[in-house]
């Protein structure tokens, strides 16, 4: 799930306690979705890490943004692709 996250907070130590930190947040995000999807008769399971990378000037945006608009593109050159046709 390829996300972008903007926190404008100094960071500190105090960044990884408490509800709003990256991890809080993507877990909140997961449970609801998944809480849905179960109700809706989906039955599925997310990937269980996922990489976190703080974006310290426009340069290295610009790069994550290319991937993530870039790198569904490239999901049959994948090893994990499986056609379904």
């Amino acid at each position: 799930m390829p996300c972008l996250y903007k926190h404008n907070k100094p960071l500190g130590n105090n960044d990884s306690k408490g509800k709003n930190t990256i991890s809080s947040i993507i877990g909140s995000y997961k449970s609801a979705v998944t809480k849905h999807a179960h109700r809706l008769g989906f039955n599925f399971s997310w990937q269980s890490r996922f990489h976190e990378h703080i974006i310290r000037d426009e340069e290295s945006y610009n790069r994550i943004e290319n991937y993530v608009i870039e790198n569904p593109t490239k999901w049959k050159d994948d090893k994990f692709y499986v056609s379904t046709s």
